[in-house]
């Protein structure tokens, strides 16, 4: 036997979308009482999954709100007879649900990678004398000295110098930006020449 391991994020609105399209091809072919099985179903997973979240505290009151929401609409739909509209609104919803999570997981990803960028340790000055200094330690109002070629550390604004700093893996901006004092810098930006 194979199993294919997905996560729990894709679990519920991929078994949402099957057995929505599932019962699209049980209407067609006129199977009415099984079609009303597998929406009512569906419902029942839907009402499963948000339960599960809302306890769990995974997801937020808006989502929790919407889903509530999509089970009262599809059991009204299903009350009424408008079976084919039901099925068309759960496929849509767990489409959507589907949607949202790769998009959650790629912004994720693209945090990590970001992350993954800023220098760990920077060089600090302190009084006369330029220390090493653990990025976690510093605190508003220390100077930090970013050479070319390095990873600007932390937000701020430029006191002293000009450099070209190149931005694009923070905020997509394929240009660099020419940066002199007074200037705010971002995290992350990487200096491509000056001082």
């Amino acid at each position: 036997m194979l199993v294919y391991v997905m996560e729990r994020e894709y679990l519920f609105p991929t078994l949402v979308i099957a057995l929505g399209i599932t019962s699209m091809i049980l209407h067609f072919f006129l199977f009415e009482r099984l079609e009303s099985v597998l929406l009512m179903a569906i419902l029942l997973i839907l009402g499963i999954w948000t339960i599960i979240d809302f306890l769990k505290g995974v997801t937020g009151a808006s989502e929790e709100i919407v889903r509530v929401l999509m089970i009262f609409v599809g059991g009204v739909l299903l009350y009424f007879g408008l079976h084919l509209e039901c099925i068309l609104l759960m496929v849509m919803f767990g489409t959507a649900e589907l949607i949202e999570e790769r998009v959650k997981e790629l912004a994720e990803h693209g945090l990590r990678k970001t992350l993954e960028l800023m220098p760990r340790v920077v060089r600090v000055i302190e009084g006369e004398v330029v220390a090493m200094k653990d990025v976690g330690d510093m605190k508003a109002g220390d100077v930090v000295v970013v050479g070319r070629g390095e990873r600007i550390p932390v937000d701020g604004v430029v006191v002293e110098g000009e450099a070209l700093v190149d931005e694009s893996a923070i905020t997509g901006e394929p240009e660099p930006r020419s940066i002199g004092i007074f200037n705010e810098v971002i995290a992350g930006g990487l200096v491509l020449s000056g001082l």
